[in-house]
């Protein structure tokens, strides 16, 4: 595929993914940052944008408004691509979610609890959420299928949700058990239905974003289930080395080799911490130009690198720029799943090995994890991994482009490898180059 047409594809992904938050602000949150009962649930709510964060972050710990309840609600009916500008009597609304209520209550789905009052902060119960969701779902509690006093129950006889989830939710209903709802809901074939909900509302809507989303919400995307495997296996290990070669061309010359040698990265999840040991060895036409080893050491909230430049372990808010982004974590840059992937990726699996190809929209990291290159591509992307074990063995990455430099064409092509070996071979060696001490100080 060309890359125009990529550039058009991705635009018109950008439009359909614009979309306002559950709560006050949109915020990317990081699966570290939060607890939940249900996390593969929330995942998923996550990663399919029904689910969002705010400044606060998710506070999963905390009730569910009305306001909210409404948001989610939406989300789930697959019914925000019709939002509407329409004004409503209730004077409580917050701005996030007023077009969200507006469609509730113009649909007759939703009153106030006055005239002018929608009651937007106002908790919500598990029987009060179960009955909208069950109701989006095609059953209803005024022909009988259901009574609002047994919804739960009654989500537990059709086998949306387990017995021991439902008594729990009747002792304390918070935020976290609402996503597992909303969830079970779009996992549920619903009243007559053959398919689950989320499969059957992607396909009315008719549009392949929201039905590679509704194949991640069901479990059944295998671009996504691959990539959240391989990033479970690397999370398993204490340790692995990835090595990087990357080749720069201008009109079918090398101009500028650059190599990391000797990558090792050590993982402690029983710390949450990580360390990586980085040798980068800089090349211009085959000759040396610098070397130079980075240690760089995260413990999810922190960061903090040693450079051979300076001799001394700094933080990253101190550091260069450039240096941070060469030490961000490969491991993100390179397997968390997004809407790219799983809309523009191919999986096959031959001899043991699953191969997943497509492009993706990617920054400066893939053109040269050692490079300061500030400029951002589409790269034609192969990941492989082994089919038992879900561990990496290479993911590669090009790019090819004519460009029009001082008025003149001019082929430019980007090629970088990432391999990966050394499993387990080492521990995380907390006292390397005075780590332990420079912790000490913080």
């Amino acid at each position: 595929m060309n890359h125009t047409l990529k550039r058009v594809m991705a635009l018109l992904l950008c439009a359909v993914m614009l979309s306002c938050g559950v709560l006050a602000e949109d915020a990317k949150i990081n699966p570290d940052e939060y607890t939940s009962r249900y996390p593969e649930a929330v995942e998923r709510m996550l990663f399919t944008g029904i689910l969002k964060g705010s400044d606060k972050g998710l506070q999963l710990e905390k009730t569910l408004t009305r306001a909210e309840a409404a948001v989610l609600l939406v989300r789930v009916m697959g019914a925000d691509a019709e939002l509407l500008d329409t004004d409503v009597p209730f004077t409580d609304v917050p701005e996030w979610a007023l077009p969200f209520v507006a469609y509730l209550y113009t649909a007759g789905a939703v009153k106030g609890m006055s005239a002018t009052y929608f009651g937007s902060q106002e908790s919500v119960t598990a029987q009060q959420f179960c009955t909208m969701l069950l109701r989006a779902l095609g059953y209803s509690d005024k022909s009988g299928d259901f009574t609002y006093k047994n919804a739960l129950g009654f989500a537990v006889k059709i086998g949306m949700i387990t017995a021991e989830d439902a008594d729990a939710m009747k002792m304390t209903f918070v935020r976290d058990d609402a996503a597992y709802l909303c969830c079970a809901a779009l996992n549920h074939n619903g009243r007559n239905g053959k398919e689950p909900y989320a499969i059957r509302k992607a396909g009315e809507l008719n549009n392949s974003y929201r039905i590679s989303e509704a194949q991640v919400m069901t479990g059944t995307n295998e671009v996504y289930n691959r990539l959240k495997a391989a990033s479970k296996a690397l999370a398993a290990l204490d340790s692995y080395k990835i090595t990087q070669k990357a080749v720069y061309t201008y009109r079918g010359k090398t101009v500028d080799r650059r190599e990391t040698l000797n990558t090792t990265v050590y993982v402690a999840p029983t710390v949450g911490a990580s360390l990586y040991d980085i040798k980068l060895v800089e090349k211009s036409f085959s000759k040396v130009t610098r070397e130079q080893r980075v240690y760089t050491y995260t413990d999810g909230a922190y960061m903090a690198l040693y450079s051979s430049d300076t001799g001394k372990w700094i933080g990253s808010d101190s550091a260069d720029p450039a240096l941070v982004r060469r030490c961000r974590n490969i491991f993100d840059t390179l397997f968390a799943p997004d809407t790219t992937y799983i809309r523009n990726f191919d999986v096959s699996v031959k001899d043991g090995i699953v191969t997943l190809s497509g492009y993706h929209f990617r920054l400066e990291l893939l053109a040269d994890m050692t490079g300061d290159i500030d400029m951002q591509y589409y790269f034609d992307m192969v990941i492989r991994l082994d089919a038992k074990t879900n561990l990496p063995i290479s993911v590669s990455c090009s790019y090819a482009d004519k460009w029009e430099i001082n008025g003149k064409p001019a082929d430019v092509v980007y090629k970088v490898e990432y391999t990966f070996d050394g499993f387990n071979e080492t521990e995380l060696p907390m006292t390397v180059m005075g780590l332990e001490e420079f912790l000490k100080q913080r």
